[in-house]
């Protein structure tokens, strides 16, 4: 099992999440860049508004991200886009049972 600096979830410090393969729709995604390993924080001293996404392989020592997440998040803005699934608008829902 690693050690909580080198969790496997993560990208390297550096590099850049993009969503979509499209151009596009790449140009319309804020370039973000991963949060400093040195905020990472065992899970039972996590504080208010910091992440909660945990970065370590080891369950018993669960270690968090803890960069500084956006006000009603239990995530960071990088590690919401790893685990947040939008919904669909109900059309699309309808139209996809539909058929």
């Amino acid at each position: 099992m690693g050690s909580p600096s080198s969790g496997p979830r993560c990208r390297p410090s550096g590099s850049r999440h993009v969503t979509s393969a499209d151009p596009a729709e790449r140009a319309k995604v804020p370039i973000m860049q991963e949060p400093d390993p040195r905020q990472r924080t065992k899970l039972l001293k996590i504080g208010t508004r910091q992440c909660r996404y945990i970065v370590s392989d080891d369950p018993r020592r669960a270690v968090c991200c803890g960069a500084p997440t956006p006000e009603g998040s239990s995530w960071c803005d990088w590690h919401r886009r790893l685990v947040y699934v939008p919904t669909q608008p109900v059309k699309i829902r309808r139209d996809a049972l539909a058929s």
